[in-house]
Formats: C-alpha cells, sequence, structure tokens
C-alpha cells in the first residue's frame, strides 16, 4: 500500500482516476465515470478487471457478508452482476475515479483489526469506504484489460 498512499497524498483536486501500467481501459473510462462518482455518497467507481493471479479468472470486485461461522467478517469476489453499476464492497485500485473530500480520512491498510479476514490494501480501503456510509460502485459495462509479460491481453 505505500505506493498508493503516496500518491493518495499527493493529490490536490476533487477527483482523480488511478489505473495499473498494465492496463487497457477504454477510452471514455474518465468521462463516464465522473458522471457517476458525482452522485450522492459516491465515494469511487471502478471498471472490472479480472483477477490475473486467480485461476478461472473472476472480475476484481468483492462483497462482504458475516460469516455464519464464527460471526466473522469475510469478503469474497462477486461471482455475478447483472446490473451494469452496482455498489459494491471493494473494486480493486486498478481504474478506479475517486472522490478525494469522501476517501481523505480511510487508512490505506493490508489488514484491519475489526475484520482480520479481509486482507489486501484495495479490498480494506473498499471496506471503510462501505464503513462510513459512502459507496464503492462498479461499471460492469466497462471493462479493463491486463497485459502480460509477453505482451497477451488477458
Amino acid at each position: 500500500p505505500r505506493l498508493y498512499k503516496k500518491a493518495f497524498g499527493m493529490v490536490n483536486t476533487r477527483y482523480f482516476f488511478t489505473f495499473e501500467d498494465d492496463q487497457i481501459n477504454p477510452s471514455h473510462i474518465i468521462k463516464r465515470f465522473l458522471k457517476v462518482i458525482q452522485l450522492g455518497r459516491v465515494a469511487t467507481v471502478c471498471g472490472i478487471a479480472f483477477d490475473r493471479h486467480v485461476k478461472n479468472s473472476v472480475p476484481v470486485a468483492f462483497d462482504f457478508f458475516i460469516n455464519q461461522i464464527g460471526n466473522r467478517i469475510v469478503g469474497d469476489y462477486v461471482r455475478n452482476r447483472s446490473f451494469s453499476l452496482s455498489p459494491v464492497g471493494s473494486g480493486g485500485f486498478g481504474a478506479t475515479i475517486y472522490d478525494s473530500d469522501r476517501i481523505k480520512d480511510i487508512e490505506l491498510t493490508y489488514k484491519i483489526d475489526e475484520a482480520p479476514d479481509i486482507l489486501g490494501s484495495d479490498v480494506t480501503f473498499g471496506y471503510q469506504v462501505n464503513k462510513q456510509g459512502n459507496l464503492a460502485m462498479a461499471d460492469w459495462d466497462v471493462r479493463s484489460y491486463h497485459i502480460d509479460s509477453l505482451g497477451a491481453i488477458c
């Protein structure tokens, strides 16, 4: 999370956009996300990329729920979503726009004490966004793709 901490600390605009250096994003992504992030309590809007580190790749979007065993907060990948725009627990940092006013008090950390089963700075970030009463949104009609080390799109 150090890279994102540093980057987020340098922001001096209301909205900012992040993407990964191995990502291909649609040309209209920022214009589309700006329309959504100005609605209500929206703190972040992400496009959908697929996790290249997971077999049978899944979207990098997470929801949180209370595990029935042990009553612990856990997260899992969103498997199916039928709406083009929907709230999620977290959407990762790739191809995401942020409202800096809504996220300024969020700590970027790999793990949080109250939800020890939720790991990853992008996932804990989304958890905190939701806990504040704000929304992390995913636009399921915006697909971002990664380029692997051989130049193939995945």
